[in-house]
């Protein structure tokens, strides 16, 4: 967590996006889903995170030329802050945006890979969900993940088979043919917002970590259809033997990438040590 002195006080702000609590995250995706500045988003998260209220003009501060003030109440505290005091602490929130771009375009920089809903209750049933970036699902639950998630965009009833691959009943097994879609149907719209970041921010991740798999200039491990892709890395790794195949789709997903890595890795050095 990151301190910020305001007076002679000090409070404690999410250093980034995997410190911040559910009420938090829900109040950033409602804002980033807003046609506004983003400098006013971070000021607003600023103090959702504070708790703090900007009560009015501080008018007794302005002679002149001085800059504007406003008064701030932080529970029972209240201070004074000039507007470049505010947009300097604001600034802490810097990491929720990229650089801007050729254009001056920033955007949403989402690294979130802490699951905000590792249970939920969705009609009365308790479901489970993965840990952390994803490192307890199995390979297989991968395949179906990437696929329902990358056929949201041309086929939205995709989300519901993507939702049902993130929510389990049963912890730690999955079935592709046991999906509880209808269930699916019941969760809220702000879960499902948290739920796409958390898996996005976890391939991100796993994109880093393997970056041999997930090349930097290629925007997903499979160009095209993403399960025909995920065959292709499979008969690569099981030498088109059956058998390994059903083996390395139940093995654990982070298993599995690395032995991909060793392969490719292996691969390189062939080609290298032969030009």
């Amino acid at each position: 967590m990151k301190i910020l002195h305001i007076g002679d006080f000090e409070y404690q702000l999410p250093e980034k996006l995997n410190e911040m609590n559910v009420r938090e995250l829900i109040f950033i995706s409602h804002l980033v889903s807003l046609e506004i500045p983003i400098q006013e988003i971070k000021i607003k998260i600023l103090f959702f995170c504070l708790k703090a209220k900007r009560l009015s003009v501080d008018s007794s501060q302005l002679s002149g030329s001085e800059p504007l003030h406003y008064k701030i109440s932080i529970g029972k505290r209240k201070f004074v802050m000039s507007v470049e005091q505010i947009m300097i602490a604001a600034g802490a929130f810097d990491y929720l945006f990229t650089a801007p771009d050729t254009n001056g375009n920033c955007f949403f920089d989402n690294r979130l890979t802490v699951n905000p809903f590792p249970e939920l209750k969705i009609g009365g049933k308790k479901f489970y969900s993965p840990a952390e970036a994803l490192t307890d699902i199995s390979y297989n639950r991968y395949i179906y993940l990437e696929t329902y998630y990358s056929a949201i965009r041309q086929k939205p009833e995709a989300a519901l088979a993507f939702l049902a691959c993130l929510f389990l009943e049963r912890k730690k097994e999955f079935n592709p043919d046991e999906l509880n879609l209808e269930k699916m149907q019941k969760v809220n719209p702000e879960v499902v917002v948290l739920m796409c970041w958390f898996y996005i921010g976890s391939i991100r991740f796993i994109g880093d970590k393997y970056p041999r798999i997930f090349p930097v200039e290629s925007k997903s491990s499979t160009s095209g259809n993403p399960f025909d892709g995920q065959m292709k890395l499979l008969d690569f790794m099981a030498k088109a033997d059956p058998s390994k195949k059903r083996l390395i789709r139940d093995d654990k997903l982070y298993d599995v990438l690395y032995s991909l890595d060793y392969l490719l890795e292996m691969e390189e050095n062939k080609t290298n040590s032969n030009p």
